[in-house]
């Protein structure tokens, strides 16, 4: 697993999250919770910040002016809500947001404003033409963003503003960048290149389907939505008011969200019941519970995880640990866990906390870096490289 505060930086992480917080299209995963119990443990609930009351995003006060304005207010919106709402976050949020002390210092992580942003055009875009930028459109989704990372069933639909927050004006066959790409075309990436091409996206195989109907792929028809305890292929197949519960592939069922229990089957998250999440190895709704420093975390019976300025701390070896403050300078780590505070990193060779090494300083891997990039060609820290389009 990838550190909050070091690794590689994946720009299709970065969607992943996009599409998550408003960014993007598709259904949300279902949550691996690990095994399950029939024991409920109410004490393990965190409750010093946070909650339900908490859950009340922030008035955006009007349009957003600039791109790198939206950049920075979508990473502060996602670090509040996961500080506010923290029974709401999936163990995604955990892993790349957990460990900082405070929302303000998950924000100004140049490695979250990475991980959130590589994927959103910046003001160099709309300088170049490559595309447009809505300040209206941009206030209305982080003001979305923020009500739907809050949702206690993760089900609230993805605001069309999201969408209109960038336009892009490349044709066809011009280069591109990730959203730059006009109405019908998508940026096809170009092997070896940092950029892509804008080419034309698949047709759907249903054509225009009208306003309510979805496409079924498989037969090339416009489908009605399915009603309460129909098959269904994904979310959107289902009337308005219902969840479509369907594994990865094949078919699921059409049903109200949140209406499976404790032990219910399931196979993703919004059908189970408030404070439950789906345990996709058992296919079974579990208990979930954020808990305070001192407790157990990781590979246990219920679903645990550590309060956002926790970490959990698993010795090398084994499969549960202790939700802590992230480990210190020269503390022990372990290589493939989260465990070092910020400017810190896990040293694969001493399996110690070291500081972040500043530009020119030699390393192995970007984790090493302050910069969050160490250049393959030198072997040393320096800036992130830029993407010039032909």
């Amino acid at each position: 697993m990838l550190a909050p505060r070091h690794g590689i930086l994946l720009p299709a992480l970065a969607l992943s999250f996009l599409a998550a917080c408003g960014g993007g299209g598709g259904d949300d995963p279902a949550e691996d919770a690990g095994p399950t119990a029939d024991a409920q443990t109410p004490d393990l609930s965190f409750t010093e910040d946070g909650g339900a009351d908490a859950a009340v995003p922030p008035d955006m006060g009007g349009p957003i002016d600039t791109p790198a304005d939206f950049r920075q207010a979508f990473v502060e919106t996602t670090c509040a809500a996961f500080f506010d709402c923290p029974s709401r976050q999936t163990y995604a949020f955990s892993l790349y947001l957990g460990g900082y002390a405070s929302a303000e210092e998950c924000a100004d992580s140049l490695l979250v404003s990475l991980l959130l942003t590589s994927a959103l055009p910046g003001d160099e875009a709309v300088a170049a033409g490559r595309v447009t930028f809505d300040g209206e459109a941009a206030a209305e989704c982080l003001q979305e963003t923020r009500e739907r990372l809050c949702d206690e069933l993760a089900l609230r639909p993805r605001d069309p503003a999201c969408d209109r927050v960038f336009e892009g004006l490349r044709e066809e066959g011009e280069s591109c960048l990730s959203d730059e790409c006009v109405e019908g075309q998508g940026c096809a990436g170009v092997a070896g290149e940092c950029y892509g091409t804008c080419a034309p996206s698949a047709p759907s195989p249903c054509g225009a389907c009208s306003d309510g109907q979805w496409c079924d792929s498989t037969s090339g028809t416009c489908q009605e939505p399915r009603t309460a305890g129909e098959a269904c292929p994904f979310r959107t197949a289902c009337a308005e008011g219902l969840f479509c519960d369907a594994p990865s592939s094949g078919l699921g069922t059409c049903l109200v969200p949140g209406s499976r229990a404790q032990g219910e089957s399931c196979f993703d998250t919004p059908a189970c019941d408030a404070g439950l999440l789906c345990d996709s190895s058992t296919e079974r709704c579990v208990p979930y519970f954020v808990v305070s420093e001192g407790m157990a975390c990781g590979d246990l019976p219920v679903a645990q995880a550590c309060a956002p300025h926790l970490i959990c701390y698993e010795p090398p070896g084994e499969d549960v640990g202790t939700c802590e403050p992230p480990r210190l300078e020269g503390e022990t780590c372990a290589d493939t866990i989260a465990d070092c505070g910020v400017g810190l990193y896990c040293d694969g060779t001493t399996d110690e906390c070291a500081p972040v090494e500043p530009f020119g300083s030699a390393c192995t891997n970007s984790r090493e870096c302050e910069s969050v990039y160490c250049d393959d060609a030198t072997n040393q820290c320096g800036p992130l490289p830029t993407c010039d389009l032909p």
